[in-house]
């Protein structure tokens, strides 16, 4: 269980990252959103009810100075921090001859990682734990058709695992979830025996591993990138 956790949700959307915080919320954890839009995330964390215990702050965290600034911000709203999932997402059907969105795709998918990895031991302490969001396409069949996304979330993989060998030392887990179609949020009641066999996944079967990865009972796991698509890889 979270319990009274502090768990930061960088890049929060309207499915996977409700997800998330609704079921971080029902498990009693204290949840601070960010993404770029202000207005969005005030309309979010109204419609989670969480009270005092949702917080906002927006910013574009692809700036590394604006991440730092992003977590200061939530240590100061929510107290000291016990997890962080990134979630930020972006995504372009390129291939080899027309890489326009490369540099965005560096930006969220390899940039962004190293940067929270370079900043956790600012922030986080032995016990806590880091949960960024892959793609299950790019563990097992990585396209060209879609190269800046495939190439950069196949490097996002390997940046788990040496994420993980760096901060073992502090007690700092690192993992991923790798997620294949996420579906839309229509609630925390889904029923879990009709996840397997969709084309898409529904978020909240994402969030309760994303939940899992944050919590004690995982804390013999890091280094590891985990496949949450219902077998749509396959």
């Amino acid at each position: 269980m979270i319990g009274d956790k502090h768990i930061v949700i960088i890049g929060t959307g309207e499915h996977m990252g409700r997800a998330t915080a609704a079921l971080l919320l029902r498990e009693g954890a204290r949840v601070t959103l960010n993404s770029r839009n202000r207005a969005r995330l005030d309309r979010l964390a109204s419609s989670l009810g969480g009270g005092d215990r949702v917080k906002v702050v927006d910013g574009d965290v692809l700036d590394r100075d604006m991440l730092r600034s992003v977590l200061d911000k939530a240590v100061e709203k929510n107290g000291s921090i016990d997890g962080i999932s990134v979630q930020v997402g972006g995504y372009y059907d390129e291939t080899p001859e027309s890489m326009e969105h490369l540099d965005e795709m560096l930006d969220v998918n390899v940039r962004l990682p190293l940067n929270v990895i370079s900043l956790a031991r600012d922030y986080l302490s032995r016990g806590s734990s880091i949960v960024f969001t892959s793609n299950a396409n790019t563990l097992f069949r990585p396209r060209a058709s879609n190269t800046p996304y495939s190439v950069t979330k196949f490097t996002m993989n390997g940046i788990v695992h040496l994420g993980a060998e760096h901060l073992k030392k502090h007690g700092i887990r690192v993992n991923a979830v790798a997620p294949g179609i996420i579906g839309e949020y229509r609630g925390l009641d889904i029923d879990y025996a009709s996840v397997i066999g969709n084309s898409t996944t529904d978020p909240v079967a994402i969030a309760s591993v994303v939940a899992f990865l944050l919590s004690g009972e995982s804390s013999a796991i890091t280094g590891a990138v985990i496949p949450v698509d219902g077998g749509a890889r396959l």
